[in-house]
C-alpha cells in the first residue's frame, strides 16, 4: 500500500485515546521485561550464600527465561495491530470517517 498524506487531516479524541493505548502498551512491555528479569535474578540471589547461590544459577530454567524475554516484542506486536484493526472497524463500519480509515490503514502498514 502506497503511503500518501491526507491533507487537512486532524486526529479525534478516539484516535488520540487509541495512540495513548499504543504508547502505554510499549511502556507496559518494557516493565514487564524488567520485571521478569528482576523476578528470576531475585530468586537467584536473594538471601543467598555464594554456594547456594552458584546452584541456583545452574538450576535456573535459563532456556524458559530466554522464550519468555523473545515473545515480548511479538506479544506487543500483536496487541498494537490489534489496536490499530480495531480502529480500522471503527472508522469502516460504526463511525464512518474516510480520512482516519486512511490513517489507521497508513498505520497498519508503516507509513510515516
Amino acid at each position: 500500500m502506497p503511503c500518501s498524506p491526507i491533507s487537512g487531516f486532524r486526529l479525534d479524541s478516539e484516535s488520540r485515546a487509541a495512540l495513548q493505548r499504543i504508547n502505554d502498551n510499549k511502556k507496559i512491555t518494557k516493565y514487564l521485561g524488567t520485571a521478569l528479569s528482576l523476578g528470576v535474578f531475585n530468586s537467584i540471589f536473594t538471601k543467598s550464600e555464594p554456594p547456594v547461590a552458584a546452584f541456583n544459577i545452574t538450576q535456573t530454567d535459563w532456556e524458559l527465561y530466554s522464550k519468555a524475554m523473545n515473545a515480548l516484542p511479538s506479544i506487543q506486536k500483536k496487541a498494537i495491530q490489534k489496536e490499530i484493526d480495531l480502529m480500522i472497524i471503527h472508522y469502516q463500519m460504526g463511525k464512518y470517517d474516510h480520512q482516519h480509515v486512511q490513517f489507521w490503514q497508513g498505520m497498519k502498514h508503516a507509513c510515516k
